[in-house]
């Protein structure tokens, strides 16, 4: 089990970046540039417009 504890910061900062990516692919150009809220974070708006063009 000490093992794992010693290996997960690791595996944090090697999924770090993928999870940014994720992230990001899937916000808008506005949300990319907005300084103000949690960079990790998508508005609900964002949500909502992707759907509406895609899931119809």
């Amino acid at each position: 089990m000490l093992i794992y504890a010693g290996l997960l910061p690791f595996v944090v900062v090697s999924l770090f970046p993928v999870l940014w990516m994720a992230i990001t692919a899937f916000k808008e150009e506005a949300d990319l540039y907005r300084m103000g809220g949690v960079p990790l974070w998508m508005a609900a708006a964002s949500w909502a417009g992707s759907c509406a063009s895609s899931c119809h």
